[in-house]
């Protein structure tokens, strides 16, 4: 029993290595990045004031279905106030093409070299940093339960407000593609 306790505790500790190295560290100067969104909007993260969100999704990942209803309802909950922004791996019609898609209610921005995204380290997706002071200050990887109701709630604390409870589906555990 000892030794299955004290694996199941090295397994752990070896599993939050891996996700913290899956990420650009906290307290790390934010990548800048720029660019248009399929609507027309220009977006710059040195122009966004205040706590920034930025999630980056992978075109094709099988979750992007369920994970993007569940970010359009945090932006809808908290409505222009948040500064949230999307990045994706694909050129400027994949972004336009993914912004219909799932009909997403914030800015998406086309990444098609992933220069952005190996900036920021990330090594799965979907990923979501929370930037304030121009430094990463948070990160909430994949789109499980935890992960989004802590991100609901520090989305909710940006703009002043109590958190929503969220209604869209999302799985109990730590998933990405």
């Amino acid at each position: 029993m000892r030794n299955a306790i004290l694996g199941l505790m090295g397994l752990c500790a070896v599993a939050a290595i891996a996700i913290d190295d899956m990420f650009i560290a906290k307290g790390t100067e934010a990548p800048a990045f720029s660019g248009e969104a399929p609507d027309g909007t220009k977006v710059s993260l040195s122009e966004m004031k205040g706590p920034t969100f930025v999630v980056f999704w992978k075109q094709r990942c099988p979750h992007n279905k369920a994970a993007s209803a569940i970010f359009n309802e945090m932006k809808k909950n908290y409505g222009e106030k948040l500064n949230f922004v999307g990045l994706v791996n694909t050129d400027a019609a994949g972004a336009k093409k993914w912004t219909e898609q799932f009909s997403l209610n914030y800015p998406l921005l086309a990444d098609a070299d992933k220069a952005v995204t190996k900036a920021y380290g990330l090594k799965a997706s979907i990923g979501t940093f929370k930037i304030e002071d121009g430094k990463i200050a948070d990160v909430y990887p994949g789109y499980g339960k935890e992960a989004m109701e802590s991100l609901n709630k520090a989305m909710a604390a940006a703009v002043g407000k109590e958190a929503v409870t969220l209604t869209s589906a999302m799985p109990a555990g730590l998933t990405w593609g």
